[in-house]
């Protein structure tokens, strides 16, 4: 009878989870990392032998988390960069976590309850959608389906004494593992369920938990090496030792007042060497829930159990040694599910020990999920695209301090959409806030390119280069601003400056290639195409300005089959296919020519009508060579 009950009642879950995130199947994609991890990634573009065994042997924007990599190189192989399918998959991921977080509530508690409550809780608690609507935390909703596996199979373990299930829950944290570090804490989570469920801990028991340790122990240097290439310390071992307990109060706080929820939280300002009080604060209102959840130990193991699993699983992103964000709203997908656990429970017990007031129960918690479900509703619309989720942000935390970053994104997005003015405010504002902030000045430099304001952009590339010198998309775009001003020696030299400093910087190969080319070189040029393909496969830009250089060479055919390449790797460019026109023609093969023609044409490319009627003149043999 419960476990029919429990499957009703999760079905209720869900659609009211789906109904609650049906605002993010609309969203696009945003400019908070969605780049870097999908729409500019080059990783994903091609689901080749060569990218997986990269996705697994390197880490990326800090991270290791290859099978997040591999779902989004099947994605982009299936459906190309329309959002949908992506968004479809984050919710689907995200309901199947639902249902496994009330299975397992209802293992640990016993009450169908308990369960649906909790489990409630974690579909739609406004906390959890950055998780779901933004794709780049397609790492939590992945992680989280494997760790809660692993928990279940590992619990069905104990219960019937099946090695198989053992190794099933030990491949689960594998995967797991695989797909966001985060997952590391599960060892400490399985020694949690066997103390909740006043298990013995033999020594044959303890031997148990070792080869998931040693797993944890592995991913976890792999991470710790990886976020920490490239990085500068922000704030001393002190400072983060403050800034780690105000996160683990401040993700309370919001569980139980989700207000003023944002994709990025700006990051304390010192002042000398002092972080503001309420950092000072935070260690105490640390130790005051620790002492109160240790006095509640005389009574019961249930609260000890919600609060470490929520201490456990929150830690590596409290960012205590490898430094890193301060909050945000996404770090709380398991760890939250220890206080809707204990939610549940308190739930459960209410209504078992208030039995008149059932009435008054059942509306304060429609009420509460009808709250929750609204506000998650809300907070999906927020991620559509990179200019409502920064215009959120700022209409609550603007002028703050360590907000360039906001602005400036911000500024991209209007980039994006075609207005140059409110983006340059905006990069002015950034810098403006942080006179240091080089990617604000980058930013703005690109900007005045757009504007054909040239010597401008130069000077905030300059800038740039002051703060960082090492910053090498800084020196690619100056080399586009030179080649805007006919400046050919100084591009050259910012683009291999460019390449010197990210020898996989294909865009920079390309216009270096493209430098050499347009200034009577293109037996040159070609070695720089080659090496710009050789890191992008995919560049089909470079396969159509290599067929630019053969044809000026007089190699046609290999001008042809480049001009090919460029068509097959994006359909839709209108130059590759006047250039194969123009290759055609001159290879004496009009009618290919004139279908290439046409089909520039369709394109949207204009083409002189002269052109035109010589090739047809020639294509029937009334025209002489």
């Amino acid at each position: 009878m419960d476990t029919r009950r429990l499957r009703l009642g999760i079905i209720l879950v869900l659609l009211v989870t789906a109904v609650s995130f049906l605002p993010s199947l609309k969203n696009g994609f945003t400019n908070w990392d969605d780049d870097k991890m999908l729409t500019n990634n080059l990783l994903v573009r091609e689901l080749s032998a060569r990218n997986i065994k990269t996705m697994f042997t390197e880490p990326h924007v800090g991270l290791y988390h290859p099978l997040v990599l591999m779902s989004f190189a099947a994605e982009h192989r299936l459906f190309g960069l329309n959002p949908l399918p992506y968004h479809i998959d984050n919710l689907a991921l995200h309901l199947i976590n639902t249902a496994l977080a009330a299975w397992l509530i209802h293992l640990l508690s016993g009450s169908v309850l308990a369960a649906l409550a909790g489990a409630t809780l974690f579909g739609i608690h406004p906390l959890h959608v950055a998780s779901v609507a933004w794709v780049t935390e397609r790492k939590d909703v992945l992680y989280a389906i494997f760790f809660l596996g692993s928990i279940i199979s590992y619990l069905y373990y104990r219960q019937r004494k099946q090695d198989r299930l053992y190794y099933l829950s030990l491949a689960l944290f594998a995967l797991s593992l695989l797909s966001k570090p985060m997952a590391v804490t599960l060892p400490a989570v399985l020694i949690l369920t066997d103390y909740l469920r006043k298990e013995t801990f033999s020594a044959k028991r303890i031997s148990g938990y070792v080869p998931y340790a040693a797993l944890a122990g592995i991913f976890t240097i792999v991470t710790l090496v990886a976020r920490s290439i490239g990085k500068e310390p922000e704030y001393t071992f002190i400072d983060n030792v403050f800034i780690a307990n105000y996160a683990f109060v401040f993700y309370l706080v919001k569980t139980v007042l989700p207000v003023k929820l944002a994709c990025y939280y700006p990051p304390p300002a010192k002042t000398g060497a002092l972080l503001p009080v309420i950092f000072y604060c935070a260690p105490l209102a640390v130790a005051a829930l620790a002492a109160a959840v240790a006095f509640s130990a005389r009574y019961t193991r249930k609260i000890v159990f919600g609060f470490l699993f929520y201490a456990v699983t929150v830690f590596p992103v409290l960012h205590l040694v490898s430094g890193g964000p301060t909050v945000g709203d996404h770090y709380t997908y398991i760890p939250l599910l220890g206080i809707f656990y204990l939610a549940g429970e308190g739930v459960s017990r209410l209504w078992e020990r208030r039995q008149k007031a059932r009435g008054l129960i059942a509306a304060g918690l429609a009420v509460l999920t009808i709250a929750l479900a609204g506000a998650t509703w809300t907070r999906c619309l927020v991620w559509k695209d990179g200019l409502t989720l920064w215009n959120d942000f700022l209409s609550k935390y603007g002028g703050m301090p360590n907000t360039s970053i906001a602005y400036s994104n911000r500024g991209n997005a209007h980039m994006d959409a075609g207005d140059i003015g409110k983006a340059v405010a905006d990069y002015d504002e950034a810098v403006r806030l942080d006179p240091l902030y080089a990617d604000g000045y980058n930013n703005r430099g690109n900007a005045y390119n757009m504007l054909k304001e040239y010597d401008r952009a130069i000077a905030d590339y300059n800038r740039v280069l002051e703060i960082r010198p090492a910053h090498a998309e800084a020196h690619y775009n100056r080399g586009n601003s030179y080649i805007y001003k006919g400046d050919y020696q100084q591009a050259m030299a910012d683009y291999a400056a460019a390449i010197q400093i990210n020898p996989n910087y294909a865009e920079a190969y390309n216009n270096l290639g493209n430098a050499l080319s347009d200034t009577g070189s293109p037996e040159k040029s070609i070695a720089f195409y080659d090496a710009a393909l050789r890191i992008n496969p995919g560049f089909a830009e470079a396969y159509a300005n290599r067929g630019n250089a053969l044809t000026r060479m007089g190699a046609l055919g290999r001008a042809i089959a480049d001009y090919t390449n460029a068509i097959r790797c994006n359909p839709r460019y209108a130059a590759a296919y006047l250039g194969r026109a123009n290759a055609q023609a001159a290879a004496g093969k009009y009618r290919e020519a004139l279908r290439d023609i046409a089909a520039a044409q369709q394109l949207g490319s204009a083409v002189d009508p002269a052109v035109i009627e010589e090739l047809r003149r020639r294509s029937t043999g009334l025209s002489p060579l």
